[in-house]
This record gives structure tokens, sequence and C-alpha cells, in this order.
């Protein structure tokens, strides 16, 4: 399935539209929403999307460093949400 939010310039697609930061290292993690809608980045951008989702998932991609998901897991434990929604296509349309 392709994600609702598009990539925005040199950001990833993860990247929430509420946060104005630039990618921090490679496209490394997919986030999945509730509805198993994925978007595709880098560890900074991922933990503070699914921060920002509710019953979101984070698996690391094939060429990710180790222990990606489990950093971007981890942040977005900790980190302050952007909102909150349900899927990737209600974070798009805010």
């Amino acid at each position: 399935m392709s994600a609702p939010l598009q990539r925005q310039g040199a950001r990833c697609r993860a990247a929430h539209p509420a946060d104005p930061t630039s990618c921090e290292g490679p496209v490394a993690v997919t986030v999945l929403d509730a509805d198993h809608a994925g978007a595709d980045g880098c560890e900074g951008h991922a933990s503070r999307l699914l921060a920002s989702l509710t019953l979101g998932q984070v698996y690391a991609l094939p060429q990710a460093p180790a222990g990606a998901a489990t950093r971007v897991f981890r942040a977005a434990a900790s980190a302050e949400p952007l909102g909150a929604a349900r899927t990737l296509r209600e974070i798009a349309q805010a």
C-alpha cells in the first residue's frame, strides 16, 4: 500500500507535516499505521511519526543499520506526539 504522506523536498516519506526538521540519516525503516499503510523514513522522522500513531508499528528495511527499528521504537516511546491519529491518511489530511 502506498503511503499518503509524500516526500517533501529532501525529506523522507515518514516526515510528519507538523515536523519541520530535516532527515537524520538514510531511510532505514517503515512505519505502519492501523490500516497497514506504510511510510518509509529516516530514524528521526519515523520515531516522531510512530509517536503520533495509535497502534503504529515499525519494521527495519533490509538495508537498515542493525537495531534501527528498536531505536525508532524506543525514541517514539519518549517523543512528544505531533497530534494523535490512527492512520497516515488522517495525519496527511490534518
